[in-house]
């Protein structure tokens, strides 16, 4: 009987994974499959299962100048979280380690990450006008750095507190200096926790709109703002939107599919000891 009850239990959770499997990706699987359909196969009624799939959307992008914006996505999205990985591994390690600022500097210092974007706009805007930079996919890219740090700072300490102490004081027995340590024993360690934390940054820099809408108008445009350009008064250019839309899922699921061993490890690491 119990068995039974076993067998009937793991039935019922298989059908609810797959049910929200479903409604997770079908979404995804209209925007895919409708950006390679016309207009007219698009809003078809009642919906064409079968229809000749074309890549006339995908070539008015290219012929559009869509590669600009997915390169100052690239510079943007890539550049703020490389560089807030980098300060933020080192702030996080000085203060797991030493101790600074005492216990509640490092909650003020996640504090930043709860500020509206819509309310750092206009300053940011502001300082990017006065400095020449407004429209510039650099200054996106430090914003964003000045934006994820916090975070950075938060999980990694977590995981560099978790380390053992005697492992870095061994190393520095046998020879190594603070980087060599840093560099030797603390950064392969904790390898798949600056992995997740990497992916998580780059998603949310990735998808942001408030802050490129506002800092960027065309040459600086990032993909996020590019995709509102297909909104107009006479309607939604879905053709055009889904294929921008598309683009711009590939290279977070690839990101995310090439760490996807390491964001397991890093979700699930210091739970077991």
């Amino acid at each position: 009987m119990a068995r039974k009850k076993s067998k009937l239990g793991k039935f019922i959770a298989y059908i609810v994974i797959g049910i929200v499997i479903i409604i997770c990706i079908a979404p995804i699987i209209w925007i895919v499959t409708t950006s390679f359909k016309h207009r007219e196969v698009a809003f078809a009624v009642p919906p064409a299962l079968i229809w000749t799939p074309t890549v006339t959307n995908y070539v008015e992008l290219l012929e559009e100048g869509f590669l600009k914006f997915l390169f100052n996505s690239v510079v943007a999205a890539g550049g703020g979280t490389a560089l807030s990985m980098i300060l933020g591994l080192f702030a996080a390690y000085s203060f797991a380690r030493f101790r600074i600022g005492g216990k509640n500097l490092v909650f003020w210092i996640l504090t930043l990450r709860m500020l509206p974007a819509v309310v750092l706009a206009l300053p940011l805007f502001l300082v990017a006008r006065r400095i020449g930079m407004v429209d510039n996919c650099i200054f996106l890219a430090l914003v964003y750095t000045a934006f994820n740090l916090p975070l950075v700072i938060w999980i990694m300490r977590s995981f560099i507190s978790d380390l053992p102490r005697e492992m870095e004081e061994a190393a520095i027995i046998d020879g190594c200096g603070l980087y060599g340590t840093i560099f030797r024993i603390v950064i392969p360690l904790v390898s798949p926790g600056i992995a997740a934390t990497a992916i998580l940054c780059f998603i949310l820099t990735w998808n942001e709109l408030t802050i490129a809408l506002v800092l960027t108008r065309f040459q600086g445009a990032t993909l996020p703002v590019q995709t509102l350009s297909f909104i107009s008064a006479k309607g939604i250019i879905w053709g055009k939107m889904t294929a921008a839309s598309s683009i711009i899922i590939v290279p977070v699921l690839a990101f995310s599919i090439i760490v996807q061993k390491h964001i397991v490890r890093g979700l699930t690491f210091g739970a077991v000891r």
